[in-house]
């Protein structure tokens, strides 16, 4: 998602008095999200709502800050794949649980449905347990970075579900904490925000969630690593 959106920065009154001026700015980052037919994609909220934008102040100097308000923006799903791309539009977002639904601008699928499904969690929380396994689909990336058209499974377990912290990190510190979260042993890179995340419900793959964060601490003990997704819903 490119784009340009509002935030406030320092500047001076007539008088001299600081105060805070509204000014536009650009904004550009990717993630990840899945193909659930009919044109619709499922990706995080994050991944299409940019948290900060890059405002420039002056010939040299550029100000990042709170994004207030999206003045434009421009999505493409399936861009660094190797099998085409297509612009896409926001029909649905969730920001408390970090949900978002995305739909194709055209008729343009590069990916075939897999026929899995989204498994409704967030009604029916008894359903994840600590000990669960559970699995996330993320693309491959090439030596640059760039994602490809290869995939890969990668497998955990929940740890609880609840969100839990590794080490005594505290949870102010972590802007992106959401109290629905489900903690995992999974591992999650930057760039894997909205990927698939799949538990055994009856003995069949089904999605359960959204992988949406990671979080890592380093103590005298040790170091500590967990991963977090959302529970996702009737949208």
């Amino acid at each position: 998602i490119l784009g340009t959106a509002e935030g406030f920065i320092p500047d001076m009154d007539k008088d001299g008095n600081m105060v805070a001026k509204r000014a536009v700015g650009v904004f550009g980052q990717e993630g990840s999200g899945f193909y659930v037919g009919n044109g619709y994609w499922v990706t995080n909220a994050h991944v299409v709502v940019p948290s900060h934008v890059i405002i420039q102040v002056g010939k040299y100097f550029t100000y990042i800050t709170i994004t207030v308000k999206i003045v434009s923006y421009i999505i493409t799903i399936g861009q660094n794949t190797g099998l085409g791309s297509a612009p896409a539009e926001v029909v649905f977002v969730n920001q408390e649980q970090d949900l978002a639904v995305l739909k194709i601008i055209g008729n343009w699928q590069a990916f075939e449905d897999l026929g899995y499904r989204p498994y409704w969690t967030m009604s029916d929380g008894d359903m994840l347990f600590p000990g669960m396994s559970v699995a996330v689909i993320v693309a491959v990336r090439d030596k640059d970075g760039n994602k490809t058209s290869w995939f890969e499974v990668r497998y955990g377990r929940i740890i609880a579900n609840k969100p839990i912290l590794p080490g005594s990190l505290p949870t102010d510190t972590l802007p992106w904490f959401q109290l629905g979260d489900i903690t995992t042993d999974l591992v999650i890179f930057p760039g894997d925000s909205g990927s698939p995340v799949f538990g055994f419900i009856e003995g069949k793959p089904v999605i359960i969630g959204v992988a949406r964060a990671v979080a890592g601490y380093c103590d005298e003990a040790g170091c500590y690593y967990y991963s977090y997704f959302s529970r996702i819903d009737l949208l």
